[in-house]
């Protein structure tokens, strides 16, 4: 699979699992005054502010296998344009793939409630996100986006070999 269909599918599941969090939320009524169009029904009956409902809680609905399929495959996708500098698109894929990996991380930490597995996926992502914005930079120091990807592949293996 093309790493451009990778990084569809994968940003295809995060637009799912947002769907999702948002699946108990009911259009708002017309001339509500929502940012997002969305408000619970109770929020408006009662007379409250649809932006000061509340988020349902996330309650992650995929097997922990199928989220480390996920961040497999986007940092695969992510190793294979890492070494390639004169790719155009390079750093725009690495921005992409940290922050899959990054969102995936956040979906960890809703599963397991061990402290060090939730440690362990709160780690992933800060790395994730750290790689992304060094990716952004207008400048961006190859040398500091190669030691974010070291950290970030450390980050699994670690989570890996711990015994949670």
């Amino acid at each position: 699979m093309s790493v451009t269909r990778q990084l569809v599918a994968a940003l295809a599941s995060i637009a799912l699992f947002s769907a999702l969090w948002i699946s108990s939320a009911q259009l708002a009524t017309p001339g509500a005054a929502s940012p997002t169009g969305l408000a619970p029904a109770a929020a408006q009956e009662q007379g409250g502010s649809p932006d000061a409902a509340e988020v349902p809680p996330f309650k992650p609905v995929a097997r922990v296998s199928s989220l480390m399929a996920g961040i497999g495959s986007a940092f695969g996708s992510m190793r294979e344009v890492f070494p390639l500098p004169g790719d155009e698109h390079r750093l725009d894929r690495i921005v992409a793939w940290s922050e899959v990996i990054a969102e995936l991380s956040n979906v960890h930490m809703r599963h397991r409630r061990k402290p060090d597995y939730l440690e362990m996926a709160a780690d992933t992502r800060s790395i994730a996100l750290e790689l992304a914005r060094a990716a952004r930079a207008d400048m961006p120091d190859e040398a500091q986006l190669a030691t974010l990807f070291e950290t970030l592949d450390n980050s699994c293996s670690t989570c890996h070999d711990a015994d949670h």
